[in-house]
């Protein structure tokens, strides 16, 4: 739902890590990387996150775990989002 929020002037792609797998090399000419994480899969997402922040990738971190723990994501991310995002209704 997200994705469809930037202007028509950016370009969006998504895409899947599974745990013990490289990540696509693209994630590394973005932007902005912006992740979805749970609390079962936090630690896993902080590891990716350092390993981009540390190529100079700027990284956003969102979904449950970031929501319930911010401050622990922002030690990890450059921008965490707290709580639902929505294109449709007021939050974002």
């Amino acid at each position: 739902m997200l994705a469809a929020c930037p202007p028509p002037d950016h370009e969006v792609r998504y895409s899947e890590v599974p745990f013990g797998r490289d990540e696509p090399a693209e994630l590394y000419d973005c932007d902005l990387v912006a992740m979805t994480e749970l609390t079962t899969q936090a630690q896993n997402a902080y590891v990716l996150a350092e390993r981009l922040r540390r190529q100079g990738e700027r990284l956003a971190l969102g979904g449950l775990h970031p929501t319930v723990m911010p401050k622990e994501a922002a030690e990890h991310a450059d921008l965490v989002f707290v709580g639902e995002g929505s294109v449709s209704g007021q939050s974002l």
